[in-house]
Order: C-alpha cells, then structure tokens, then sequence
C-alpha cells in the first residue's frame, strides 16, 4: 500500500506544480513569472500543456538592430518530466511557423539556471537554460514577433512570443552609457567601513516608455566581467533618482543611478579597479568602465 501511495503522489506531482505555475501561485525564478499558460500548442502538440518557462531577452518591446546580433535567452521545462527538465530541442523562429515564420536558429540548451533550480526546489530544473545569439541581418525592420519553440519527448512542440522592434540602426552605436560616481579616481577607502559604490547607466536609444534602457549592472574588482581573475562584488540596485544623468542626457534618464554596497576589509590595502559592466535592455549589449582607487588600513 505504502509503494502503491508513493507511486501516486509521484505521479501527481508534476501536474499539482504545473496548476500552480499556470496559476501564479509558485514564485518564479529570478522575479520573471513562469506562467504557464503563455505556452501555446505548435506541431505535433500532445495534450494539455505542462510547459512552464521565460523569456528573458529581448524583453517585450526591446529594440533591435537589423545590423546587429541579439541574443534570445531563457529558461523551460516540462512539469511532467522526471528526472530533468524535460526539454530536448529548442528552435527560434521570426514569427510562427504555421504563419510562413523564418528560422532564426536552434538554441543551446540545458544551460545552467542556478536560480530556476533554488526558486522551485527542484535540483533537475537547473539544466533548463536556453540561448540562441541571432547573427546581425536575420530580420527586417519593423515590428517582429520572435517565436520560442520546444519540444518534449512526451508533448510535442510548444510555442511562446516575444515582440521586438527591429530597426535599421540604433542611433547611439556605442551605448548604454556606464558612469561611476563614487569612488572617486584615486579615492582612498579606509576598511574600517562599509562603501557604497554610485554611479548611472542608460541608454540614449531608449523610447520614453522604455526608461533608462539599462536592466542590469555588474561590479567587478580587478578586473571585466569577463576576466575569470576578477572578483565578483554584486548586482547593483537600479532605479535611483540622480540629477547629473537627468541634466546630461534629459528627464528620461532621472533613475538611472545605482548603487552597491561593499566592504573594502575583505580585500587587500592597495590599488585597485572598480569594474562597472551594464547591460542594455534596448540592444543587449554591455559596456564598461572602470575607476582607479586605494583601499588602506
């Protein structure tokens, strides 16, 4: 009897946990929902859905260049899996297939997604990335609808969208902006204190519903965010309101300021680098600066 109420509540599960994604009622992986009902049938789709993911990028709305590469990124999974994610093939596509959609291309799956796998307490999930980097001159300008395929041994293919505006060229080619405002070049930072590292991060190629066009800042020290060696400090806190962003580049750009707190005695009294990488959410391109400075006992 034991065995037979073991096997039983396996069984349900998967499709308990999909009610309550399509519900809303589980929390999602880094903040993005995970509703399940944003999944629709494609080809050979077999039954109910039990698919459950995100779109991470482009955002709805992002602008893209036609010129340009763009990355398609997320996590999926089919709730009914056992034992992983579920997910054997993953294809992008401009449009719908059942509409005359283009290829784009098949994405890289299986990607690590630390925080998909803590997020819902299931170790299988952490394989359940996806990304998929969309050479410059595969789609045409305008409005585009770019398509997330995937497919399931049990469940056939499902579909979900993403809009993007695609235009011919950004006018800032060399945006998002990245400042620091503190520390200053050649500070000195006592480690008897905590800091707080200040600066802003927008992009000019934002339209005015968009914000700043910045989603994410990084700080390193002693090095870029892709320099194994460097030290990761954190992710910034966005959304604050500073005047010199809002005075140089106009009122858009008012809560373009961020902010990381760090503890300058966990690191050695000398000099160094802050390193600060900003994504935009307009193109998906990062930029960089860095600033020199000292900490001392």
């Amino acid at each position: 009897m034991t065995s037979r109420l073991t096997g039983w509540v396996r069984t349900l599960v998967p499709f308990a946990l999909a009610s309550l994604l399509l519900a809303g009622l589980v929390p999602a992986a880094s903040a993005q929902t995970a509703d399940g009902s944003a999944w629709s049938a494609g080809p050979d789709a077999i039954g109910t859905n039990t698919y459950a993911g995100f779109i991470d990028g482009p955002t709805p709305n992002q602008t893209v260049s036609t010129q340009s590469a763009f990355v398609v990124r997320g996590w999926i999974v089919d709730t009914s899996a056992q034992g992983w994610a579920g997910i054997d093939k993953v294809d992008v596509y401009d449009g719908r297939i059942d509409q005359g959609g283009k290829l784009l291309g098949s994405a890289s799956i299986a990607q690590d997604r630390e925080d998909v796998s803590r997020a819902f307490n299931n170790g299988y999930w952490r394989q359940s990335g996806f990304s998929l980097t969309v050479p410059g001159g595969k789609i045409a300008a305008g409005t585009r609808q770019i398509t997330v395929y995937a497919k399931s041994q049990n469940k056939g293919w499902w579909w979900r969208q993403v809009q993007v505006n695609a235009i011919a060229q950004a006018q800032y080619n060399s945006d998002p902006v990245v400042a620091v405002t503190a520390p200053r070049v050649s500070e000195r930072l006592k480690t008897d204190a905590d800091y707080t590292i200040t600066g802003y991060a927008l992009d000019r190629n934002a339209l005015p519903n968009q914000g700043v066009g910045v989603d994410r800042v990084e700080v390193y020290l002693d090095g870029s965010r892709t320099d194994p060696a460097a030290k990761f400090l954190g992710v910034a806190d966005l959304g604050v309101a500073m005047s010199e962003p809002a005075s140089n580049y106009g009122q858009q750009f008012t809560l373009a300021g961020f902010t990381l707190r760090f503890s300058p005695t966990k690191y050695t009294s000398d000099a160094h680098n802050i390193w600060v990488a900003a994504r935009s959410a307009i193109t998906g391109k990062w930029t960089e600066t860095q600033v020199y400075f000292v900490i001392f006992d």
